[in-house]
């Protein structure tokens, strides 16, 4: 920057700078605070507490900012030597923060570990504190200190909005956290070097009031106090927000960033605009004005839950993790954002005030110097909001009346600056009482919040919950998930499937329940102690039971909500093993650090759907090797295949397996020791455990099949399969979707140019049928017969009439295209043809899959109906991953069948708003013997 260049040229250039520079902060919190998930906890309490952390340490710094302007003779130089520290942190922060507590803090209680990355973090964010006074003091603006202010700060947020996007949507997904930061840091660097070559533009600080007269630098102590209210209820107005935006989006890593973003972008305007305002209203009326549009602007975000319910729209936006690709989820981003704007406005208007009240404070300050006291005062007042609202409030209250007291605690913060203006106060009053009867109305008002969020039975069956928990650790919805009482929905925020739970009547194993535990019997039959990371639907430990009556089961829960839920509707013998069982109400992993001496027979991760924001701390290869070190000898580990975490697996475990049933949800299972899992004597031990947990079939209809695990994958076969796989680190989320990411899916899968969901494992490269029912390797290209159901039997029998499409034999054997793309407005299934078994012959299997392309809402699928002396079965494997898919449906052909019925369904959700196009090809039947 020349030392000539003109004022307006200078000011835009610091503001392009506080930009940069807000957008490294943020990347840095986002970073870091994923970092200390992964050492603290991911439960509500730690990151609550972790969020404190942050706060505390930006609060102190925007103090000790405010006396620096006093101290240096050049802000700008200051400002260089800032960004220097933190970015040269930056640089070494991810390594430093992970050595540090896992070489000093590991083992430690919760207390140590926040006190210990507190005093590590202190520094940086001490540094990014300061910044902030310092670049309020460096930017003038002829109209005013209001908008010199408003301005300045206005771009800082709006930079840190950009970097949060940047960091949630793009950089951590493709470059992990440790490049992300230092590609942050080297950004801080050229900020750096930038402030330090334009300090020659300052040059030293001229004497005046800002920089003599220590003694005269005082703020009215009842305008420090009432922003330090305001900040209470400011934070703990984002705290609410989020928690009620979970109930719109889902809970994904789209939802944080977005939303984030939204409130940061609103922040922004409303900083501008105090700045602005501040010249032209008198702060009375900015003050009014700011608490009656921040009040009455909350209510829509209470209310429009029951809006798009009568418009049929309530599911809308929320995200599917399964739709990874970015162009597939611009359309539904830019609306989830443009409402998470629209919706968090009551942040722009209550952002108004800080700039407002910097421009009216009677002051002897420079206009930096008091705005890093106020700003101190608010973010204490942060801290103190964070903590209240998630502790305090939530423990006594639900969503809507948390927010009519953090209006309250509002209203007071502003009077109390008020107080020390002296214009009239009717101008105040007028527009401050309707506010306050709002605020009163709605506390007094019955409106349940949660009963607002339905869950879809089918589109056009939509349930309120019949149990609510709204606490620190979220929102907690149970729903009847049939109206009979027999089994229920356990969400959170009211739109992510936490678990089932059996019901006191609805809970009916047959023969053929408990496969993975009957597995992990036939590897180690002499199990003792049990380690459950996620409760999981609850009857897992009750197969455990039967299995190994004497064993001590010990259960990590993160949300207590949860265990409660179970206790009120679950199966009675699930809520009585639980009494029974070792119940923690925390992290998985900081449990397993917090006791490094611990030894376990059998651990399992239940926890389901790694995609989720939070749980890549239980999938990656850093934790299995933790998990490694707390098996005893002989012991298992089992998790749902995520293919990046089996990949990690291979280089920690000895042995690994992958084990799928009919194509589902796969499990891997993990022993120290090679060559451990299939060891003589596997089938036996398999036997006897499904012996252990078969029931006699009670009067459901369905005949007592034994369904088998037909496909398993061993090691040697997984290392080839997942050879281009990246592996999911804590350093690589790669478990957690994000829009330039699709290493969920299984490369070559089914067909070897096309990737399929996750969740179909099935028979190709290498995969074999279950050694506990014997058999040999399969072979997909060479069935034992030919064909058993030709193309044209298929497409004469979906042939369908009234704008359903059309289906066209493509070849003698059985493909089967369908032809064209079509919008439907309900469910539909087509029915193939019938195929007859008799009771001779050899073992038989059957491959049933097929391909579609699908655009839009919508589940589609493969069915197979089982029909045998006592009843009828179905097997069911479906989809709503946008774009083209391939779903297989594998299984045994049991001696009592006699005969098999197989269809393709579809639900394009029509009620929930939108259309579907689905283009399906190549459906295939084949058997192997």
């Amino acid at each position: 920057m020349a030392v000539g260049a003109s004022p307006r040229i200078l000011n835009a250039f610091w503001l392009g700078l506080f930009a940069v520079s807000g957008a490294a902060s943020l990347t840095y919190q986002i970073v870091w605070q994923r970092l200390l998930t992964q050492e603290i906890g991911v439960d509500s309490v730690s990151v609550t507490l972790i969020v404190a952390i942050f706060m505390l340490g930006l609060g102190f710094g925007s103090l000790v900012g405010s006396g620096l302007i006093s101290r240096v003779k050049n802000v700008a130089m200051a400002l260089a030597v800032l960004e220097l520290a933190i970015g040269v942190f930056g640089l070494f922060s991810v390594d430093m923060i992970r050595l540090f507590n896992r070489e000093l803090l590991s083992g430690s209680g919760l207390a140590v570990q926040l006190c210990g990355n507190f005093f590590l973090l202190l520094v940086p964010t001490l540094a990014m504190g300061a910044t902030t006074p310092l670049m309020v003091d460096l930017y003038r603006n002829k109209a005013g200190r209001g908008r010199s202010v408003g301005a300045a700060y206005a771009a800082n947020i709006a930079g840190a909005a950009v970097g949060v996007v940047l960091c949630g949507f793009v950089l951590v997904g493709t470059y992990g956290l440790t490049a992300s930061s230092r590609m942050v840091a080297l950004l801080d660097l050229v900020v750096a070097a930038l402030f330090f070559l334009a300090a020659k533009s300052v040059g030293p600080r001229p004497a005046g009031p800002g920089a003599t007269a220590r003694s005269q630098s005082t703020v009215p102590v009842p305008v420090l106090i009432g922003v330090f209210f305001i900040g209470v209820a400011t934070l703990g107005y984002e705290v609410v927000f989020f928690r009620l935006f979970t109930s719109y989006f889902g809970v994904t890593p789209y939802v944080f960033p977005m939303l984030l973003f939204a409130y940061l972008a609103n922040m922004a305007i409303g900083t501008w605009l105090g700045g602005w305002l501040s010249g032209r209203w008198p702060i009375s009326r900015i003050l009014a004005v700011s608490l009656c549009a921040t009040v009455l602007l909350s209510l829509p975000i209470l209310w429009l839950q029951e809006a798009m319910l009568v418009h049929g729209s309530q599911l809308r936006w929320v995200f599917n993790p399964t739709i990874t690709v970015f162009e597939l989820n611009v359309r539904v981003l830019s609306e989830a954002v443009l409402l998470s704007f629209l919706l968090l406005m009551p942040v722009a208007a209550s952002s108004v005030l800080l700039p407002a009240i910097v421009a009216s404070t009677q002051s002897k300050l420079g206009q930096g110097a008091l705005f890093g006291r106020l700003y101190f005062s608010q973010t204490i007042g942060n801290t103190v909001g964070c903590l209240i609202t998630g502790f305090v409030l939530y423990g006594l209250l639900d969503s809507p009346r948390v927010l009519a007291v953090l209006a309250i605690i509002l209203a007071g913060g502003v009077a109390l600056v008020y107080l020390v203006d002296r214009a009239p106060r009717t101008s105040f009053a007028r527009t401050a009482v309707p506010a306050l009867l709002v605020i009163l109305g709605v506390s007094a008002f019955n409106f349940d919040y949660t009963k607002s969020v339905r869950y879809f039975r089918t589109s056009a069956d939509a349930a309120s919950p019949v149990w609510a928990r709204d606490s620190i650790h979220g929102m907690t919805l149970v729903y009847d998930n049939f109206g009979n009482g027999a089994s229920y929905a356990a969400m959170a925020g009211g739109r992510f499937w936490i678990t089932g739970i059996p019901g006191k009547t609805g809970w009916d194993r047959t023969v053929g329940g408990g496969k993975m535990e009957s597995t992990v019997y036939a590897i180690n039959p002499s199990v003792k102690k049990i380690l459950f990371i996620g409760l999981g639907t609850g009857e897992e430990l009750l197969v455990l039971r039967e299995l190994y009556p004497d064993a001590a089961i010990t259960v990590i829960e993160v949300n207590p909500d949860l265990i409660e839920a179970f206790r009120e509707f679950s199966y009675q013998p699930i809520a009585d093993e639980l009494k029974r069982s070792k119940v923690f109400l925390t992290d998985g992993r900081r449990f397993l650090q917090t006791q490094p001496a611990a030894r376990f027979d059998y651990i399992h991760i239940g926890v389901h759907r790694a995609s989720t924001s939070g749980t890549g701390n239980l999938f990656s290869k850093d934790f299995l090797a933790t998990l490694k070190g707390h098996l005893s000898p002989g012991g298992v580990v089992t998790f749902y295949a995520y293919p990046p975490v089996v990949k990690g697996a291979l280089d920690i475990f000895g042995d690994v397996v992958v084990s799928t049933r009919n194509s589902g949800i796969a499990i891997t299972y993990c022993t120290a020791e090679p060559d451990f899992i299939f060891r003589s004597g596997f089938s036996d031990r398999y036997a006897t455990g499904i012996s252990k947990v078969s029931k006699p079939a009670i009067a459901t209809g369905n005949p007592p099949w034994f369904d088998l695990e037909p496909v398993i994958y061993r090691k040697k076969a997984l290392a080839k399969l997942l050879e281009s796989m990246p592996v999911a680190t804590d350093d690589h989320l790669v478990t957690e979707y994000y829009l330039n990411n699709r290493t969920e899916l299984v490369p070559g899968l089914i067909r070897a140019d096309r990737q399929v969901d996750y969740r179909s494992w099935s028979f190709s490269e290498g995969g074999e049928p279950f050694p506990g029912q014997g058999g040999g390797q399969f072979d997909l290209d060479k069935p034992s017969s030919q064909v058993i159901v030709t193309s044209e039997q298929i497409a004469m029998s979906l042939k369908g009439g009234g704008g359903t499409p059309v289906f066209h034999a493509l070849d003698s054997s059985s493909t089967v295209n369908i032809d064209g793309l079509f919008w439907q407005k309900r469910s539909l299934q087509w029915d193939m043809p019938v195929v007859k078994f008799d009771d001779a012959g050899a073992r038989r299997f059957v491959h049933f899959d097929g391909t579609c392309e699908k655009r839009g809402r919508g589940i589609w699928g493969l069915k197979a109906y089982f029909v045998g002396h006592d009843g009828m079965k179905v097997f069911t494997v479906q989809s709503a991953a946008r774009g083209e898919n391939s779903l297989p449906l594998i299984f045994e052909v049991p001696g009592e069948v006699k005969e098999v019925q197989f269809a393709m369904t579809f639900d394009n959700a029509s009620g929930f708003g939108g259309s579907t196009e689905l283009h399906c090809s190549e459906f295939r039947i084949r058997e192997y013997h």
